[in-house]
């Protein structure tokens, strides 16, 4: 026996070690075929993506910087070309004399080792020491308000679910949808206006910077303290503008939460109230707002562009926008490309996609019936709208400022300037005052709303015929045209948008409105097309779809024909809230001064007032307000339309109506 146990225990020993071998390859095949490798993959193809966009946006749109920094340095202090083309070396860490795919692989070489290159503007100062003093700041003020906003957010719409039509769920809706409908930088300026120069109670102008003089920067209860004010009007800002969002949101995954047969259980079986709402119902409500709170991260990153500009924040965005000014190309390329990166890894490999498939999967079951019922009838989708007074009321101011913003302007007289009634107060002649030469305001907000409209809507056009035609594809395809079409719309989704569109401003020059809404609607497709591929998931299926195919009708008549008819009331939904979203960039861009500042334009009218130093005037209290309350007014208008619809999607909430 012990002979001939020898050769088996050999055995066994030879076969533990070739399973371990194969344990091992078996391991690494799964981690490169599991979830987490394909988000890491996700998240450097988009870095790699964004890395390789701003080195051939920069070298070869018309104007090069790097050209045009050669010729300066020629021109200004007589180089030679090849002295000229050394110092831009230096400062974009490429050889302009080499050619174009050389430059680029020096390029990623030089960023792997972390070399972003040198200012133009400070003195040669390397770009990632100036992000490295500026980058924290913002993401402390982002980081401490979205923190405060998605507790607060869960724990009231949590509140507003449990008590569905009463005063409390309507007054706290009607605050959400009011805060989510205001942009960021209007709600900025409306602080230092109101609060800091009407009625004198915010020291805003003592509150600038990220520290104040004197303080020393090192770990203490006075320095922490003395960030947490110079940080709080951004924290404020940040905090009111995306709470509404995460309110709306989790009541309605509450009342999703707690129809579930588990949370019917634990009623049954007699737990407390307690354990159900935190256990049951809290924990399920909670988990699809995660991939919101990483959407969220990169659009309030991306709007601190704006807010720190206001507030006057030494942040990131304060930083980014005075670079895209000075066109200072090598720190505005640095500071995207930080941007992104931090935007990505949190998107990608932190809280961005934890719960996708449960966001899809709840897309699915709120819209196949409700789409078909209501894409039928546009008579039936207005009929459900005057039930909601709230949402009818929005249509009918949304109808009013379009009607008043281009038929207005045909009534309007002549408005020249009149340097004697300089910021005159509101009167029966001028109902909302003059601005800084003597013009009427109110005759400047009606002539200035229609070109906001136009791109507004040219953007929403494009992006909802982009995500209608590629989310619907897509979804009735399948395969690797599904794989490569969301893949893609998932990179886009990631990228900080305002602060690229800023990047791209400050190198092309937006010369007409269908540029500027052909570049807002290239960024802005990819939440739509997920939302419309969601509801084709859920269509492709059903009966009628099913006996198309069988004839063989073609997928372009089974798209066109059978399935997106039946979701034009979604599309016309999602085709609105896509047109607050481009007259938010717009204007924002507007009012940073990278669009043309030509004509009566509300955008326009803010980057004058702000510039000319109007918002610290209390006679100019109306100058810049009018056109804060108008834009603020068209936006709530809309939002207030698609959430009195949200019962049309959700028949749970017309079930209690």
């Amino acid at each position: 026996m012990a002979v001939s146990t020898q050769p088996r225990r050999a055995a066994l020993v030879g076969a533990g070690a070739g399973g371990g071998g194969t344990d091992i390859l078996g391991y690494v095949r799964r981690f490169f075929t599991s979830y987490l490798a394909r988000r890491i993959f996700k998240a450097f193809f988009t870095i790699f993506f964004v890395t390789t966009l701003t080195f051939f946006v920069v070298r070869l749109m018309p104007g090069s910087p790097v050209e045009a920094y050669i010729a300066k340095q020629m021109a200004e202090y007589g180089m030679s070309y090849h002295d000229a083309s050394a110092a831009a070396q230096a400062l974009f860490a490429i050889n302009p004399s080499e050619p174009l795919y050389l430059q680029y692989f020096t390029y990623l070489g030089r960023l792997a080792h972390g070399d972003l290159g040198k200012s133009l503007v400070s003195s040669g100062a390397p770009v990632k020491g100036i992000i490295l003093q500026y980058l924290p700041w913002t993401l402390f003020s982002v980081g401490v308000g979205l923190l405060i906003a998605f507790t607060l957010g869960i724990t009231l719409g949590m509140i507003m679910a449990y008590k569905r039509e009463t005063v409390i769920d309507h007054t706290l809706s009607v605050l959400a949808s009011l805060f989510h409908s205001i942009p960021n930088y209007l709600l900025a300026l409306m602080i230092v206006v109101f609060f800091g120069v009407r009625l004198g109670i915010l020291p805003f102008t003592k509150m600038r910077g990220s520290y104040s003089p004197g303080v020393n920067p090192h770990l203490s209860l006075k320095f922490i303290l003395d960030a947490l004010y110079h940080a709080s009007l951004p924290i404020t800002v940040y905090v009111l503008t995306t709470i509404g969002t995460w309110m709306l949101v989790m009541k309605s995954s509450t009342l999703a939460a707690l129809d579930e047969d588990h949370v019917t259980a634990a009623k049954a079986r007699g737990l407390r109230d307690g354990r159900i709402t935190t256990a049951y119902v809290g924990r399920n409500a909670i988990l699809p707002l995660f991939t919101q709170l990483a959407i969220a991260i990169g659009f309030v990153v991306g709007g601190s562009l704006l807010v720190e500009k206001v507030f006057q924040y030494q942040g990131i965005g304060l930083i980014l926008g005075n670079v895209i000014n000075a066109r200072d190309y090598p720190v505005m390329q640095g500071i995207f490309l930080v941007v992104t990166f931090s935007v990505v890894t949190a998107h990608r490999l932190l809280l961005g996609g934890i719960m996708a498939q449960l966001a899809t999967n709840a897309a699915e079951v709120a819209g196949p019936s409700a789409a078909r019922r209501l894409g039928s009838s546009s008579v039936g989708l207005l009929r459900l709208m005057m039930r909601n007074k709230v949402g009818f009321l929005g249509f009918v101011v949304f109808a009013l400022i379009v009607l008043i913003a281009f038929i207005g302007p045909f009534f309007t007289p002549d408005n020249p300037p009149n340097t004697t009634i300089i910021y005159q107060a509101p009167s029966a002649a001028h109902p909302f005052g003059t601005d800084y030469s003597g013009r009427d305001v109110l005759i400047q907000i009606i002539n200035g709303g229609r070109s906001v409209l136009i791109v507004g809507f040219l953007a929403a056009t494009l992006t909802t015929i982009i995500a209608v035609v590629f989310g619907s594809l897509s979804a009735y395809t399948g395969g690797w045209i599904d794989s490569v079409i969301t893949g893609l719309a998932d990179v886009v989704l990631t990228i900080p948008q305002l602060p690229l569109l800023a990047v791209l401003a400050g190198i092309i020059s937006f010369k007409s409105a269908w540029q500027l809404a052909l570049i807002i609607a290239a960024l802005a497709w990819p939440t739509l097309l997920r939302a419309v591929r969601a509801q084709v998931l859920s269509l492709r299926e059903r009966e009628y779809v099913e006996a198309a195919r069988t004839l063989d009708l073609g997928i372009p008549h089974i798209l066109f024909r059978e399935i997106l008819p039946n979701m034009r009331s979604y599309i016309a939904i999602s085709f609105t809230i896509g047109m607050t979203g481009a007259i938010y960039a717009q204007v924002g861009l507007y009012f940073l001064g990278l669009a043309p500042l030509s004509g009566d334009n509300w955008g326009v009218i803010l980057n004058f007032a702000f510039g000319r130093g109007a918002i610290y005037f209390k006679n100019s209290f109306w100058y810049i307000m009018a056109p804060i309350l108008v834009i603020s007014i068209l936006q709530l208008s809309m939002v207030t339309m698609t959430r009195s619809l949200e019962d049309i999607f959700n028949p749970r909430l017309r079930e209690g109506r």
